[in-house]
């Protein structure tokens, strides 16, 4: 009968080795010199059957989507792409803050996604890759719509791929808005006509509405825009402070007007709440935000509601917009798979999950127009989430590095027309002026604009 392979190891490495541990060891009678070596061979042998496991490519991503979301998307792609792990780092608050430690140890993930508020600091810091002929090929191939290119463009150059534009719109609760004899969706809102349903639908004025308040007002920042007014002469390269106009003092009046009323909703009580769920809970008749409250709203069936256009301001409407892209570090040694997993992400199946979950407009024209999205409901008006994406006026604060800080200095001032009444607007106008040029100041000095 042959022998089996450990037979014979175990009988070759007891005649052989026990011969070369006696001349090393010639101090240690004791040890059982064969049965070491004997067992020493069954081991290297175990060791030596043990399957490999193949080479495995991981990417590192960093996003801030739901738990689970871009998990979906990871396996989706991982399937397709054998050998390929997708290691996500899906945080909580503070993601900007987060990433940028990671930026400055040099240790950031190979795809990072974006947001159009901080995007252009990274972008003029050399941290992302330049994605402007890839960006332009997926384009020709199947358009973005245009608003999301010209969010994400920094001197000319594109460095992430846009994923998602949640274009302002208006939540209207259907109860309240026909009690006020307001024909919502289809009667398009003006700010002044919204000013105009405050005391019917605020109890402070009118014990019997069925909301608290008329609505809860965007953030300052979004407002100013969603408004009409603008801060700099250039979005994407600011030469000028152009914020003290008429426009601006109407945009704080009003502002002042709202809360001073009671038929705007406290801020504080907006951060410690939320808006969206002060609508779904059937405190408020009006919201203004993206697409994102949706699955917030729907928790609510009994709430009947719909979405329309953002209100228009004193010279048309003008919409903001909170968009989402993904890009690639310019360290990343996996730049080819890199930028295979974006235009995943971008594709129909890529892209399905979170249209799926409530949770983004596509940045593609034709995924925003396709029933995968168009047939999510409610609301019943989803087309108006299209819409707006595509209507002229879609727009922001600026397109720029330091906007967060600019943003920040917009939203103290909007509060300090409230913690102080006695100050005229036109002084709140005139110093929210000195602090953007302050701002554009520090700004050029850094060489970042």
């Amino acid at each position: 009968m042959r022998l089996s392979r450990v037979a014979i190891l175990i009988k070759f490495t007891g005649r052989i080795i026990p011969a070369v541990l006696r001349t090393l060891f010639p101090l240690r009678p004791s040890l059982s010199i064969t049965g070491f070596a004997a067992w020493m061979a069954v081991m290297l042998l175990l060791v030596g059957c043990v399957p490999r496991e193949d080479h495995v490519i991981h990417l590192r991503a960093a996003f801030w989507s739901p738990p689970g979301l871009d998990a979906e998307i990871a396996r989706r792609f991982e399937a397709a792409h054998p050998g390929v792990k997708i290691d996500l780092l899906v945080t909580g608050g503070r993601y900007a803050e987060k990433l940028q430690a990671m930026i400055v140890a040099d240790n950031e993930p190979d795809i990072i996604m974006v947001h159009d508020t901080f995007y252009h600091d990274w972008a003029a810091r050399g941290v992302l890759a330049d994605l402007t002929d890839f960006v332009q090929a997926e384009d020709r191939a199947d358009r973005f719509a245009p608003v999301t290119l010209d969010a994400f463009k920094w001197d000319d150059r594109l460095y992430a791929v846009p994923v998602d534009c949640n274009a302002m719109v208006t939540y209207g609760n259907l109860t309240a808005t026909t009690a006020a004899g307001l024909d919502f969706p289809k009667t398009e809102l003006t700010w002044a006509r919204l000013e105009e349903l405050g005391p019917r639908l605020s109890r402070r004025d009118n014990p019997s509405s069925s909301t608290d308040y008329l609505c809860a007002l965007p953030p300052p920042n979004y407002f100013l825009v969603a408004f009409g007014g603008r801060c700099f002469d250039d979005l994407h390269h600011p030469r000028q402070i152009v914020v003290e106009s008429p426009t601006t003092l109407a945009a704080i009046d009003y502002w002042r007007r709202m809360h001073q009323h009671g038929w705007a909703v406290p801020r504080s009580i907006v951060l410690d709440q939320g808006e969206s769920e002060l609508f779904r809970d059937g405190h408020l008749a009006f919201f203004f935000w993206g697409r994102a409250p949706t699955k917030i709203v729907r928790a609510n069936p009994a709430l009947r509601w719909d979405i329309a256009p953002v209100p228009s301001g004193p010279g048309g409407r003008s919409t903001p917009h909170l968009s989402m892209a993904v890009g690639i570090s310019r360290r990343t040694t996996h730049a080819a798979l890199a930028r295979e997993y974006l235009r995943f992400y971008v594709s129909d199946a890529g892209v399905e999950p979170a249209v799926r979950a409530g949770q983004i407009v596509p940045a593609r024209s034709r995924q925003a127009r396709a029933e995968a999205f168009l047939g999510e409901h409610p609301p019943a008006s989803t087309y108006q989430f299209a819409d707006a994406m595509d209507a002229g006026g879609v727009t922001a604060i600026a397109y720029c590095p330091g906007r967060l800080e600019a943003e920040e200095i917009v939203r103290k001032r909007f509060e300090q027309a409230l913690s102080e009444p006695g100050v005229p607007t036109e002084k709140i106008v005139a110093a929210l002026a000195a602090d953007l040029r302050a701002w554009l100041t520090r700004m050029q000095a850094k060489g970042l604009l």
